[in-house]
């Protein structure tokens, strides 16, 4: 998967606590992007996110790094999640996609979600892959990453 180039359009997707035109304007350098397909528990997932938002918040100051979430729903659930979302009052942009876009454009993303947290660069290539939640290794390498002490060398 790395230096795979990954498609993020935002387009036909609901976007949860940021507005979809601000989310084009803005094109930082890095971002970081977790995934939930159809596959895993959905309000798991949802559930787990406010361990994501405390992470996040490390890297607030950082103009050049976004984190996102990308939820991939069935039709008709779309409207539930966001609900639950708003419900945990959570900062961080969600996309939801019920047209399963994300999957259509990207099928070399594997179906193991041990796959489904990954950087990509401006250029929308993968330059790390794993969740810095649940892997040491990952956390520092994605600090160093942020922080420009390993740009060149990857």
């Amino acid at each position: 998967m790395k230096s795979a180039k990954v498609k993020l359009c935002t387009d036909s997707m609901l976007c949860v606590n940021v507005d979809s035109i601000l989310l084009k304007q803005h094109s930082p350098q890095l971002k970081l992007i977790t995934y939930v397909d159809t596959s895993e528990c959905t309000s798991c997932s949802i559930g787990k996110l406010k361990a994501w938002e405390s992470y996040i918040s490390k890297f607030k100051e950082k103009k050049t790094f976004q984190f996102f979430v990308l939820i991939e729903a069935k039709r008709g659930d779309a409207h539930n999640i966001e609900e639950n979302i708003v419900s945990i009052m959570l900062n961080t942009p969600i996309l939801i996609d019920s047209n399963f876009v994300f999957r259509h454009q990207n099928p070399q993303i594997p179906n193991n979600s041990m796959f489904h947290t990954f950087l990509i660069d401006e250029s929308d290539s993968v330059i790390l892959v794993g969740n810095p939640l649940q892997n040491e290794r990952i956390d520092k390498l994605l600090k160093d990453i942020v922080d420009g002490r390993m740009v060149n060398s990857m």
